[in-house]
């Protein structure tokens, strides 16, 4: 027998990039986002990090953008998660933003790239790998003076793995530039 959680339960995961689509009411749904990703039940934060992720690709300007610092912070947290699944959906949301927002991330660089190097240099392959993607997505979409200071406010620690992390990356942005 089936249990009737069972019977209404819906699979809740984390969408590809490619399976978003437009919402069709994407005011409500930034009205709701805050408290969705700031919710205790996992379940409905991940809809949440979808939510951010779709107004962040098809709505930006009239959604996400005025409430940008608000926004990021939330998924900030979310990162911080100890459901590894998550964390690292919030990470791909940071990710999407970064490639799709591009330099309008700018304001929130220092305080997002502090929690990803970190994020970069954990035991965690899956979340290591994820975290060091949304950073070169930063990299190459948002603008290079705010890239390389958020960088190097992220090397303001002791622990020598972020520092080669960090390290890497400015490796790579100056790659980019090179290229440019």
């Amino acid at each position: 027998l089936r249990s009737i959680v069972d019977i209404n339960a819906r699979p809740v995961e984390q969408l590809a990039t490619e399976d978003l689509r437009p919402l069709p009411d994407a005011e409500e749904a930034m009205r709701t986002l805050l408290d969705r990703l700031g919710s205790s039940e996992w379940a409905v934060q991940m809809e949440g990090l979808n939510t951010a992720r779709a107004l962040a690709i098809y709505h930006a300007g009239t959604t996400v953008l005025p409430q940008l610092h608000a926004v990021s912070r939330a998924v900030l947290l979310v990162v911080e998660n100890l459901r590894s699944q998550l964390s690292r959906a919030a990470i791909v949301a940071l990710g999407d933003c970064f490639n799709y927002l591009r330099n309008q991330m700018d304001p929130e660089l220092e305080a997002i790239f502090v929690v990803l190097v970190k994020k970069a240099g954990e035991t965690s392959g899956f979340i290591a790998d994820e975290a060091r993607r949304a950073v070169l997505a930063a990299i190459d979409h948002c603008s290079p003076p705010r890239t390389t200071a958020a960088l190097v406010h992220a090397n303001l620690t002791r622990n020598g793995v972020i520092k080669g992390k960090v390290a890497l990356f400015i490796e790579r942005l100056v790659e980019f530039l090179g290229a440019r």
